[in-house]
């Protein structure tokens, strides 16, 4: 089922790309489909303006993902040509980011570097107690400190039985999820623009 299935107006397409946007900000390829889908509609009077949300605010925001999935159209695509304007903008707005050079002034010292990592150890530090304290699992299982080295090893013993040891390899795990940039420069700006997009209304 495709967009054109619903037969919703032009006020509706915008309308509806302003939610996607206003809900799944901090998801921004999910964001990004919906408004794709409703470019694949092929409908010219709304394809201008949902190219200018795909510009501003997404990709604005957000440089990694989002910005992959949409090069990863094709050329055949019905949404192609507003997604590759959106993302020429997008490049001429991070050209004209660059173009002022390594403002010195604006970097944070060394002193206030640190204390800013401080906090960060010790925000984490609190975050991992609390953690603890809430688990219901945490003390019910059996808990090793590593001090080095990439396996554990653990002797466990049996009725009737000597005891055998349970190797265990370590591997790596690891997350991450970028963080919109207007979150940085202007974050009251962003939390009032996402609120309005949610609380926006069609006129009676």
């Amino acid at each position: 089922m495709s967009i054109h299935d619903f037969e919703l107006r032009a006020e509706h397409k915008i309308f509806l790309c302003k939610k996607a946007i206003g809900y799944f900000f901090i998801q921004p390829v999910i964001a990004a489909s919906i408004l794709v889908a409703v470019l694949r509609d092929r409908d010219d009077e709304v394809a201008t303006a949902v190219s200018d949300l795909l510009f501003d605010p997404l990709l604005i925001n957000y440089r990694g993902e989002l910005k992959d999935y949409l090069e990863s159209i094709a050329e055949a695509d019905p949404a192609a040509n507003p997604v590759r304007a959106a993302l020429d903008a997008g490049s001429q707005y991070l050209s004209g980011l660059r173009s002022t050079g390594l403002i010195r002034e604006l970097l944070p010292s060394e002193h206030q570097r640190q204390i800013e990592r401080m906090r960060l150890q010790e925000q984490s530090r609190e975050i991992h107690k609390q953690a603890r304290e809430q688990s219901v699992l945490y003390n019910l299982v059996h808990r090793v400190v590593l001090l080095y080295g990439r396996r554990s090893l653990t002797y466990v013993g049996l009725p009737g039985e000597m005891r055998r040891p349970i190797e265990m390899q370590l591997h790596a795990h690891t997350f991450s999820q970028e963080l919109p940039q207007m979150e940085i420069v202007d974050p009251i700006g962003l939390d009032y623009m996402l609120r309005v997009l949610r609380a926006e209304r069609l006129p009676e």
